[in-house]
C-alpha cells in the first residue's frame, strides 16, 4: 500500500492494524481489518478487528490562500470480542487488551515520529488528540448461546496533506530584447536599432501532486 493510490488515512490504518495484529496479546486472536459491520461469528471469538471509521477535514490556515491545503482528522476504530464466562475476569480482559493496544502504539516511535516513520512515503501522524472507550455486554450464536464481552475503542489521529497544481506548462526559458523606441513610440526594426539579447533557462523542481506534513 502507498500512497499513489491510496489516501493517508488508509495508510496509517493500515499500520496500525498491522502492529496491532502483531502484538503477543492477541496472538490466538481472529484478526482482521475492513469493513466494521461485518458480522462476527461464534468461532470468530476471541476476535481483534482494527477498522477506518471516518475522516474529516478543515483548511490548513487560509483556504483561499496558496496551494490547497488540508488539516486531517481520521478516527480508527478497534473492537476486541472474547468469551464472558465472569464478568469481572471479562472485563480485566478487556482493559488489558486496551492497555496493551495504546501503550503498544503510542510508544511506538516507527509510528508516532513526526518527522521520520517507517509508514509508506514517509506518512507522518501530527498527534493523538482523543480516544473513546466502552465495554458491551451480550451475546451472540443462532440461540444466544455465547456470552461475550467487547471492547469498542476509537482513537483519533491528525495529519496535514497539501495539494500544489500539477503544471504542464512550466516556464524554462525566458527571452528578452531590449532596445530604445523611436521617437514615434514604434519599436524600430532589427535592421535599424541593435537588440540588448537576454536569456535566462530555469530549472524546475520536481514535486508530487500531493504531500503529507507541512515539510514535504
Amino acid at each position: 500500500m502507498d500512497t499513489t493510490s491510496n489516501s493517508y488515512a488508509l495508510v496509517i490504518a493500515d499500520a496500525i492494524f498491522q502492529r496491532v495484529s502483531a502484538m503477543t496479546f492477541f496472538t490466538n486472536f481472529n484478526r482482521k481489518a475492513g469493513n466494521w459491520r461485518m458480522r462476527i461469528q461464534p468461532q470468530d471469538v476471541p476476535y481483534l478487528g482494527v477498522y477506518f471509521v471516518k475522516e474529516t477535514t478543515k483548511p490548513d490556515g487560509d483556504a483561499d490562500a496558496g496551494d490547497i491545503r488540508f488539516d486531517h482528522l481520521v478516527t480508527i476504530g478497534f473492537s476486541v470480542i472474547i468469551k464472558n464466562n465472569d464478568a469481572t475476569q471479562a472485563e480485566q480482559k478487556l482493559d488489558a487488551a486496551f492497555w496493551t493496544i495504546i501503550n503498544g502504539l503510542l510508544r511506538d516511535n516507527t509510528l508516532t515520529n513526526t518527522w521520520k516513520t517507517n509508514l509508506p512515503d514517509n506518512t507522518r501522524i501530527e498527534s493523538w488528540p482523543s480516544y473513546n472507550r466502552v465495554h458491551h455486554w451480550g451475546a451472540m450464536g443462532l440461540n444466544n448461546e455465547m456470552p461475550i464481552a467487547e471492547l469498542q475503542f476509537e482513537m483519533q489521529a491528525t495529519y496535514r496533506s497539501n495539494f500544489a497544481p500539477i503544471i504542464t506548462d512550466d516556464l524554462t526559458h525566458i527571452h528578452i530584447e531590449t532596445v530604445p523606441l523611436a521617437d514615434d513610440g514604434t519599436v524600430p526594426v532589427a535592421a535599424e536599432v541593435q537588440r540588448i539579447i537576454s536569456e535566462y533557462d530555469i530549472p524546475i523542481a520536481q514535486r508530487k501532486a500531493s504531500t503529507n506534513g507541512k515539510d514535504s
